[in-house]
């Protein structure tokens, strides 16, 4: 008998707490907040990384200690959690980001491959994928491995002081510590960062810490559509288009972008 729970999600607007979307007996839990499994999300990357993906047919999730590159005071915060000092210093989390938007340029040229070799660069490729298809990839992987998943949306803090009064809350023992505070930790950024508007996919459990983990995924049953970034380079836009094409992604899934073609007359 699959000893599988799945609560109807529904229409969600923007939740505060976190719902459960399926539980097992071994305490094994996919919760979301802020979405619903009929959203659908974004992802920009750079071809190569698109390529990883369909070859290891897996999701790279990162460990929080990995942003502080990126955002060093977001890094900086998750430590004094996750840290070898924090109140879950035992805990290991990782995430993958996601976006609501879809149609922004910044997102396109801060994904454009600069690659060597190359004459001009090469349109990031941005992927489709329904909220509902994220949550079924998490609760695969908690059958697999025992943890707890979660898709939420990111809340953006007020003042720059929040997620520091935050974290002191946290590590002074008055929030009780547990996964979802820690995944409602790790969906918190500052509001310089909310134009992102961005859903982060977490994993929450008691592995071993590195860098990274895996989370496999079925690429084609898992993606809607590949869009290919804006450019003005016809030759860049169909050698992309082919190489989308190479990876198996079916020729009605692939959209080129318009962002950069001028107004019809």
């Amino acid at each position: 008998m699959n000893d599988r729970t799945v609560l109807q999600a529904g229409s969600v607007e923007r939740p505060k707490g976190w719902k459960t979307f399926c539980s097992f007996q071994n305490k094994a839990r996919v919760l979301y907040r802020g979405v619903s499994p009929a959203d659908t999300v974004y992802r920009y990357m750079r071809l190569e990384q698109l390529r990883e993906l369909f070859t290891t047919k897996s999701l790279v999730l990162k460990s929080p200690r990995m942003w502080i590159a990126a955002d060093p005071y977001e890094g900086w915060w998750c430590d004094q959690l996750f840290g070898v000092d924090g109140p879950m210093n035992s805990t290991q989390a990782y995430a993958s980001c996601w976006t609501f938007n879809f149609a922004d340029e910044p997102f396109w040229r801060l994904y454009t491959c600069r690659c060597h070799g190359q004459p001009a660069p090469l349109p990031a490729v941005r992927i489709a994928v329904k909220v509902g298809s994220l949550l079924d990839v998490a609760t695969d992987a908690v059958q697999a491995k025992r943890g707890k998943a979660y898709v939420g949306h990111v809340s953006y803090a007020k003042s720059s002081r929040e997620p520091i009064e935050f974290a002191a809350s946290y590590r002074a023992r008055a929030i009780a510590a547990k996964n979802s505070t820690a995944a409602t930790a790790l969906c918190m950024k500052r509001r310089a960062y909310q134009f992102e508007n961005e859903v982060r996919f977490l994993w929450v459990g008691k592995d071993q810490p590195q860098e990274e983990i895996e989370v496999a995924v079925q690429p084609l049953k898992l993606i809607e559509a590949v869009m290919i970034g804006p450019t003005t380079d016809i030759e860049h836009q169909d050698q992309l288009r082919k190489l989308v094409r190479e990876l198996g992604v079916p020729e009605n899934r692939i959209i080129q972008s318009l962002h950069y073609q001028p107004p019809y007359a």
